[in-house]
């Protein structure tokens, strides 16, 4: 007679290692066993694997083991010895959010050209992603008014840089940041290091990087100039914003009033003056008059000061004063 067969679904936990003994990620197992009603017809029975393996889904095996006709029904069911392989080595797709920070400021993005974000391995240097923050500055009053307390999210979605890792262990990741990207005499490199685990992502906020500084370019004099000395007194002037972009303004949330900013003159090389320059009325714009009374090659060097975070920001020029 055809016995009455139909499959009994057993769900299994397993704990392997592969072949090097690393721990594999989760593996999570429905085992579909063969039930005889009646009795066993022979001295097999046909045995189906199913298994879930991330990222690939479920897969399928198939075995016939052997029974032992001198063994009761239930203690053949309970003695299988069942052999298989589970590639447990297959990568899990990780994601990591990071994003940059401007010290005393807003996040680093699209609107200052983002920073450029490179995820090497930690042990080999090997890049594993690379690419530019996008997305806006933030919310000004978030991140720069409200107080926060631990687990508050003050990105609201603001710039950053997203990357899925393919990673089948723990991985130690150096993280580099250098920014503004497109502002080259501005740049600042910033680095940390994480563990990546796989299947446990670093998302939300993410992994915020702090880029110290500030962004200074000299306006006047244009780089290598030539003027004649009857044109002294000379207009020194400069451009200062935050890391992010963000605006210098009397009496703002970045007070260019309490900014120390000053332009380091050298003629020939030789130390010649320091003259501090003022805040103008256009937002950003500070500048002052240089006198100068030889010929001579001028080397020009502003500075940005913040006294109260030690923000620093330089840029440097030269022109030429004839006779």
């Amino acid at each position: 007679d055809t016995p009455q067969v139909r499959p009994c679904r057993l769900d299994v936990g397993i704990h392997a290692s592969d072949s090097l003994g690393q721990l594999p990620p989760d593996v999570r197992l429905t085992l579909c066993l063969p039930r005889v009603i009646e009795k066993l017809p022979n001295l097999y029975c046909q045995l189906t694997l199913r298994y879930y393996d991330r990222p690939f889904g479920y897969r399928e095996s198939n075995f016939r083991v052997a029974i032992m006709r001198s063994i009761n029904r239930l203690a053949a069911l309970s003695l299988l010895l069942i052999t298989f392989i589970v590639n447990a080595g297959d990568s899990i797709p990780t994601e990591i959010v990071i994003r940059a920070k401007a010290k005393d400021a807003k996040f680093i993005g699209s609107s200052i050209g983002g920073a450029l974000i490179k995820i090497k391995d930690a042990d080999s240097g090997e890049i594993l992603a690379q690419g530019i923050t996008a997305g806006s500055t933030g919310n000004t009053s978030l991140i720069m008014k409200q107080p926060r307390s631990r687990y508050t999210a003050i990105a609201e979605n603001a710039a950053a840089f997203k990357a899925t890792l393919d990673i089948d262990k723990p991985t130690f990741l150096t993280i580099e940041v250098l920014s503004p990207y497109i502002k080259k005499q501005a740049r600042v490199l910033s680095q940390t290091q994480t563990w990546l685990v796989p299947g446990k992502p670093i998302n939300g906020d993410g992994l915020i990087v702090e880029v110290p500084g500030m962004i200074v370019d000299i306006l006047n004099p244009q780089t290598h100039a030539y003027a004649n000395i009857e044109g002294s007194p000379f207009e020194i002037t400069a451009n200062v914003v935050m890391m992010c972009g963000c605006s210098l303004t009397r009496g703002g949330i970045w007070n260019g009033d309490k900014m120390e900013v000053a332009a380091i003159v050298a003629r020939n090389g030789d130390p010649y003056k320091t003259i501090p320059l003022k805040l103008q009325d256009k937002m950003n714009t500070f500048s002052s008059e240089l006198v100068v009374k030889a010929a001579g090659v001028y080397q020009v060097t502003v500075y940005a000061y913040d006294p109260k975070t030690g923000n620093t920001g330089v840029d440097r020029t030269s022109f030429i004063v004839k006779e």
